[in-house]
């Protein structure tokens, strides 16, 4: 039986993807970043014990996305971009993500009403001044998963534990309980 492959887009450092390796051994990764950052992720996934399964690939996620992966993770990415490089970033995906693939997306959502997550509202207002991104609903997460070829179909909430980059434990890969797993 042929191995699975993850592929970490805009993995960083390694320390997600180390996570989820280290969990499921029998797993491979694919770590995607700019060349400059995939480059430092390898120290990360040495460390961690599991380079030998991973792939570093250095590129950029607005002009495409490494193939060879069965299922895909954004972890806090979309958020970061307005609507069309969102989009942009989706559909580069999609054109790698195979028939029966799964694309992860890991995100705050926004609530539909203000009173909902005032601490969320906030954090939307940073991302707007830094990045130009925004938090978004889960049906504004699936209209642009529509847009790019996928649909949405389940959200799922995460556990209430630290991120990925404060233990090397896989029972701390999750995000904060405001954080939603959207499969697509």
């Amino acid at each position: 039986m042929r191995s699975l492959t993850q592929g970490d887009v805009s993995g960083g450092n390694g320390a997600f993807l180390s996570l989820i390796l280290q969990a499921y051994p029998a797993l491979h990764g694919i770590l995607f970043d700019l060349p400059h950052i995939a480059a430092l992720a390898g120290s990360t996934l040495a460390e961690e014990g599991v380079a030998d399964r991973c792939l570093l690939v250095g590129g950029d996620f607005f002009e495409g996305v490494p193939g060879g992966g069965d299922v895909y993770v954004l972890s806090v990415v979309v958020h970061d971009w307005d609507d069309q490089r969102a989009r942009c970033i989706l559909g580069n995906c999609r054109q790698v993500v195979p028939p029966d693939g799964k694309l992860l997306i890991v995100e705050t959502l926004m609530p539909e009403r203000v009173e909902q997550a005032p601490s969320v509202i906030l954090n939307d207002l940073v991302m707007l001044a830094h990045t130009g991104g925004k938090q978004r609903t889960e049906a504004e997460h699936g209209q642009l998963l529509a847009y790019a070829g996928f649909s949405l179909t389940r959200n799922l909430p995460a556990a209430d534990t630290a991120g990925p980059s404060c233990s090397s434990q896989p029972e701390r890969a999750r995000a904060s309980a405001s954080r939603r797993r959207i499969f697509a």
